[in-house]
């Protein structure tokens, strides 16, 4: 439980967070809203507002509905690759060919880069 002193400490701190990047953007909406007030045209001001607020959260919706099944799809076909094909460390016949080291490569089940017939652990 918190006392309110600390309380007080993080609601100053999020209005912080908060007022400190984006403080210049509110304030100038509020002047926006203030003038619309001034001329009677408070509703105006507040259906753009509103709309804006739709038009980003229906983007979000449709960008998460997009994203979501193709991010599923591959992380799928990423684990079937690997329990198939197990990612190794093979040893290759000449010296200095691979990134980590002398005859070093990495090289899946499939035996390509190893100049044998298939890889083989590295010991």
């Amino acid at each position: 439980m918190l006392r309110p002193s600390q309380r007080l400490i993080i609601g100053l701190l999020v209005v912080l967070l908060l007022v400190l990047p984006f403080g210049n953007r509110i304030i100038g909406l509020y002047i926006d809203y203030l003038w619309f007030s001034a001329v009677g045209q408070s509703t105006v001001f507040l259906t753009t507002i509103g709309l804006r607020l739709a038009t980003i959260a229906a983007t979000s919706v449709l960008c998460f509905l997009l994203i979501t099944p193709n991010l599923v799809m591959a992380l799928s076909v990423a684990r079937r690759t690997l329990r198939r094909f197990p990612a190794r460390v093979v040893e290759v016949g000449g010296f200095g060919r691979g990134p980590f080291g002398p005859g070093s490569v990495f090289g899946g089940g499939l035996g390509m880069g190893t100049g044998e017939d298939g890889p083989r652990p590295f010991a």
